[in-house]
């Protein structure tokens, strides 16, 4: 869950609006679907045999053009059915509260006082609205993230209107009445991104945000502010974007986030894993490519989310421009194992602007994505896409989808005497693979060929090696480990 900075257009809403049916196909599945509106897929939830996927939309002439829909999907990709929630806030928050429920925070236009209500909504698996409160208690509109934690629910969000920005929190009952709420300092500089989580260990909420650099805002339960914390730069690498926060051990997390080379142009930032600890502390940062394509453009909007640790999925966007582009982008998906080594990524794209929102791992061990993507040059309309994968990130030009996606697999990680590259879909020449030791001594180089790619490496001595590989779209770096038999 996240707010991004296109909250700052401001207050966001909705009405009805004409979809492309979807077809049935089987697992994996690749929809699209097309409108005349704006969308921007937020969050994605599972219950039972079916995805929820809550997408903003803008575009709607008139006063209010903002609203906010509700998609439910069968695993196999069925379109089941749509609802749409009239000037609901472009990004609100959106969770699960039982096998049967959903519930959704953000704010909501009062067209009798001309001005916003903070609205909770209790949703049920068939998409039928069962509860709908609505607080007369903001000074513009919001959009934010949402933590379900027993019998409450935490919001926060960012608050805006024409002038400011504040951080707005919310505590309510899962009836939906409110217990609290609090705005804090005006910000002269917007939340970028944004997810929150509670820290069992003395129960208060850590707020994961960026605004120039990663900030940390710890609050206790009754909304009180005790801290803001900076994570610190590491090494010559500052964390930027951060959108997405996961609970990694009993006393880490995972925070997906830019990774920017310190003093250089922000264009040249990696899709980044951050594992800290609370509230800020930096234990160790990695970094799996996606960096610029053609045009030396960011790698932006991730997302990280895993059901079992062997499956740890990351997704990113490279060569992202701006919102309106002229030239094309690429999505990745990275996988890695519980030590975060990576497994394997998939890339495709590059015949339009594709921006992947939001990761679920699923209970299958596969993988959801949603995202939107647009056609070259054009002003008029942001789409919505969901992707699935399974857990070995199996993709075939699903659909009719003609996209050729670039596959990399290494394996097994950790090793003995052999290293396997498997790399598909060679459409911007061979790659290659460059191996050092953890000293950064270059150790061998070798051409990859389409298909499964071996490496002796049986001299060489147990330990951690680092390898990266130039694809010609993206780089992907990681560390192998050998733990076979040792040089005599």
């Amino acid at each position: 869950m996240k707010i991004t900075h296109k909250i700052l257009i401001g207050i966001l809403f909705m009405v009805q609006f004409i979809y492309s049916p979807v077809a049935f196909c089987q697992l994996p599945f690749f929809k699209f679907i097309e409108t005349e509106y704006n969308m921007h897929p937020n969050n994605i939830l599972e219950i039972n045999n079916s995805y929820y996927v809550s997408v903003g939309n803008n575009g709607r002439s008139g006063n209010q053009g903002y609203f906010t829909s509700i998609y439910k999907f069968s695993k196999n990709g069925d379109y089941f059915n749509k609802i749409d929630i009239d000037t609901l806030s472009f990004f609100s928050g959106f969770t699960i509260l039982n096998d049967s429920e959903l519930a959704m925070v953000g704010s909501i236009f009062n067209f009798q006082t001309d001005s916003f209500d903070l609205c909770y909504l209790k949703i049920d698996t068939n998409l039928q609205i069962c509860l709908d409160k609505r607080y007369h208690c903001l000074n513009g509109g919001i959009g934010g993230s949402i933590l379900k934690d027993n019998n409450l629910i935490f919001f926060i969000g960012l608050l805006s209107n024409s002038t400011n920005y504040s951080k707005f929190f919310a505590k309510f009952n899962l009836n939906g009445d409110t217990l609290a709420t609090k705005i804090t300092y005006y910000a002269t500089y917007p939340w970028f991104e944004s997810d929150i989580l509670k820290n069992p260990e003395n129960n208060h909420l850590y707020i994961f945000s960026s605004i120039v650099s990663e900030t940390v805002d710890q609050i206790d339960t009754n909304l009180n502010e005790i801290s803001t914390d900076v994570l610190n730069p590491v090494g010559n690498y500052i964390l930027n974007n951060s959108c997405s926060v996961i609970k990694f051990t009993d006393s880490t997390y995972l925070l997906a986030c830019n990774y920017i080379p310190i003093g250089s142009d922000p264009n040249y930032a990696d899709i980044g894993v951050a594992e800290i600890s609370l509230p800020a502390n930096l234990i160790n940062t990695y970094h799996y490519g996606a960096k610029a394509d053609t045009s030396n453009h960011i790698a932006d909007y991730r997302s990280i989310d895993y059901f079992t640790k062997n499956n740890i999925y990351v997704c990113g966007t490279s060569n992202f421009v701006s919102y309106i582009q002229s030239e094309p982008s690429w999505i990745y998906i990275i996988s890695l194992d519980s030590n975060l080594n990576f497994k394997k990524q998939i890339c495709f794209g590059g015949d339009r602007f594709y921006i992947p929102e939001t990761i679920k791992a699923t209970s299958d061990g596969g993988v959801v994505v949603a995202g939107y993507w647009s056609n070259l040059n054009d002003e008029n309309s942001l789409n919505f896409f969901i992707l699935k994968l399974d857990s070995t990130l199996t993709y075939n030009s699903i659909n009719g989808v003609g996209l050729q996606p670039e596959i990399i697999s290494v394996y097994p990680n950790p090793g003995n005497d052999k290293l396997f590259i498997e790399y598909k879909n060679n459409s911007t020449g061979f790659p290659i693979i460059d191996l050092f030791d953890m000293n950064g001594k270059f150790l061998l180089s070798k051409n990859l060929k389409e298909g499964i790619n071996e490496i002796n490496a049986g001299e060489f001595a147990d330990g951690v090696y680092l390898y990266k590989i130039n694809t010609g779209k993206s780089p992907v770096s990681g560390k192998w480990v050998k733990n076979g038999r040792s040089v005599k």
